[in-house]
């Protein structure tokens, strides 16, 4: 069975009321699983509210204000929720960044 590394960073971790950030956790899922099996777990782990804050159910994809990365690559770019994990993948849950300082 693939064992996966999940980060999940603020403020999604604030918003689905799952303590202090970051969280870190192993997760060990089905050869099958996909990001959207790993969101389950996650919310049977962390509560319904994860998947409320990750997940748009009309649409089906991650929410506007979540970035979902596995291995550094946005899942948007790859199979979406249905991309396959494989054992030894990081999956990275945060907040799009914007901004910074003009020079």
């Amino acid at each position: 069975m693939p064992k996966v590394q999940v980060g999940i960073f603020q403020p999604i971790v604030d918003l689905a009321g799952m303590g202090k950030a970051p969280v870190h956790v192993e997760m060990e899922l089905n050869e099958k699983a996909t990001v959207r099996d790993l969101i389950g777990c996650l919310k049977d782990l962390c509560g319904e509210s994860f998947e409320e804050v990750v997940l748009d159910k009309k649409r089906g994809t991650p929410t506007e204000y979540v970035n979902v990365f596995i291995n550094g690559r946005d899942v948007r770019h790859l199979a979406g929720l249905d991309t396959k994990l494989n054992d030894g993948d990081t999956v990275i849950f945060m907040a799009p960044l914007s901004g910074g300082r003009e020079y």
